[in-house]
C-alpha cells in the first residue's frame, strides 16, 4: 500500500492560520457597546467571563478557525464548572443572543474594547514568532552599531548599499513584516518566513490578497500569467468533476471529496511568481507591498570585507530583482512558488471559483511536490 502520510492527508489544512478581520472587530466593539452589554447583562456566565478577563491579565481570548475561547495558558477557564468557549464560524458571527457562539462573540467584543492586546487569533502565533525574530535582530543591530562606534550601519543588498539606523515591525498585514529605517524614514522592507526547516513556512501569499482574484477575475494579473492560473483552476475543475465532487450554484465543493484531495502546480510565469514572493506592487516602487528581500529562518547581519553588512536568513535569502544584483523568483527547487487549491471546510471559504476551498501560493516543499505529482496523475486518467 502506498504510504500516505497522515500529515499530508489530514493535517495539511492546519498549516493555515485562521484569518480574522480585526478591523471589523474593532469597529463593532467600539460602536455597539450598549447593545453588547444588553446581551450579556442578564447572563451570569457571560458577565463572569468578562469580569474574569478584566481582573486577571493572564486570561486571553483566542479566536480559532471554529471556536472562540477564553484561556489561561492552553486551558479554557472554567466559570461555574463550564468552559468559557463556544464553537461557530467567525465570519457568520453576529451581535445577538440567539445562540451560544453569538453570545461568546459578543463577550469577546467587550473584552476587546477593554484590552485588545489580549484578544488574539491563531494567526498571531506567526506574528509572535516574527516579534521574537525582531527582538533578536534589534539586539544584533545594536551590537553592530556599537562595534562600528556610529549611529548607523550600511546594509548591502545586491550591489546597492543602504544606510539604516533602526528597525521596526510593519503595521497591519502587508507583504513587509519588518523594515529598516534611517532618520524615521523606511529604507529596507523585509518579508520574514520561518518554519522548522527550509521552505517549511505556510505560504507566500493568497490568490485574493496578492494576485487580486475575486472568483476567477483578477485586478492585478493579466496576460500569460492570468491564463496560467485560469488553466490550473480549470484543470482542478476537471479533476473534481471526474471524481464526482458536488456542485453548488455552479461551483465545485472541494470538501465533498475525502481529505487529501488537494491540488498543486508550480507557477511558471516570472512576473506572477515575483508578485507572489515580493508583493502585489511588484514592478512599482519598493515598499511595504514590494519588499526588498525575503528571508527564511533566523535573521543575521554578517559583516563584509568593505565594512557593509549582508542581511541573511538561516535557510534562504532572496533579493528583489528590481534591485541590481537581485534575481527573479525561482522556477524550480523548494522555493519555487506553487499554485495550491486546498480544502477549507472549517472556515467555509470560497476562493478561486470553488466552495470550501482556499487558493494560495505555497513554496515547492515536500507537501507541494506530493500534491503536484498526485494532481498530474489524476489529470492523466481523466
Amino acid at each position: 500500500m502506498e504510504f500516505r502520510s497522515y500529515i499530508y492527508d489530514t493535517l495539511v489544512e492546519a498549516k493555515y492560520e485562521n484569518e480574522v478581520d480585526f478591523g471589523k472587530i474593532e469597529f463593532e466593539s467600539r460602536t455597539n457597546n450598549d447593545m453588547l452589554y444588553s446581551i450579556i447583562n442578564n447572563n451570569k456566565f457571560l458577565l463572569d467571563i468578562l469580569n474574569k478577563f478584566k481582573e486577571d491579565k493572564n486570561v486571553f481570548c483566542y479566536i480559532f478557525a471554529n471556536t472562540i475561547t477564553f484561556r489561561i495558558g492552553k486551558s479554557s477557564i472554567l466559570i461555574g464548572g463550564k468552559k468559557a468557549k463556544a464553537s461557530g464560524t467567525i465570519e457568520k458571527a453576529e451581535i445577538n443572543s440567539n445562540n451560544a457562539f453569538n453570545r461568546i462573540y459578543s463577550t469577546m467584543l467587550l473584552a476587546y474594547s477593554f484590552d485588545s492586546t489580549r484578544v488574539l487569533s491563531q494567526e498571531d502565533k506567526t506574528e509572535n514568532a516574527e516579534n521574537a525574530q525582531l527582538a533578536d535582530l534589534q539586539k544584533i543591530f545594536r551590537d553592530r552599531k556599537n562595534d562600528d562606534r556610529q549611529d548607523f550601519i550600511r546594509i548591502k543588498l545586491g550591489s546597492e548599499v543602504y544606510i539604516v539606523d533602526d528597525i521596526f515591525q510593519t503595521k497591519g498585514r502587508p507583504k513587509s513584516d519588518i523594515y529598516f529605517s534611517y532618520q524615521g524614514k523606511p529604507i529596507i522592507h523585509v518579508s520574514l518566513k520561518k518554519g522548522l526547516k527550509a521552505a517549511d513556512f505556510q505560504q507566500y501569499g493568497g490568490l485574493s490578497n496578492d494576485l487580486g482574484f475575486k472568483d476567477r477575475k483578477s485586478s492585478v494579473v493579466s496576460g500569460s500569467g492570468y491564463k496560467e492560473i485560469i488553466d490550473f483552476l480549470e484543470d482542478v475543475d476537471r479533476v473534481l468533476k471526474a471524481h464526482k465532487a458536488k456542485k453548488i450554484d455552479g461551483k465545485y465543493d472541494v470538501s465533498s471529496l475525502p481529505k487529501g484531495n488537494n491540488y498543486a502546480r508550480i507557477l511558471k510565469d516570472t512576473e506572477v511568481a515575483n508578485i507572489c514572493m515580493f508583493g502585489k506592487d511588484f514592478g512599482r516602487e519598493l515598499g511595504i507591498n514590494n519588499v526588498h528581500i525575503l528571508l527564511d529562518g533566523d535573521i543575521s547581519l554578517t559583516v563584509n570585507k568593505d565594512g557593509t553588512y549582508s542581511l541573511k536568513g538561516t535557510y534562504h535569502s532572496h533579493i528583489n530583482p528590481q534591485i541590481p544584483g537581485g534575481k527573479n523568483a525561482d522556477k524550480k527547487g523548494i522555493y519555487a512558488p506553487v499554485l495550491f487549491v486546498m480544502r477549507s471546510e472549517k472556515q467555509k471559504l470560497k476562493q478561486g471559483g470553488f466552495i470550501n476551498a482556499r487558493v494560495v501560493i505555497w513554496p515547492n516543499n515536500k507537501i507541494a511536490q506530493k500534491y503536484a505529482k498526485d494532481f498530474e496523475e489524476k489529470l492523466k486518467h481523466i
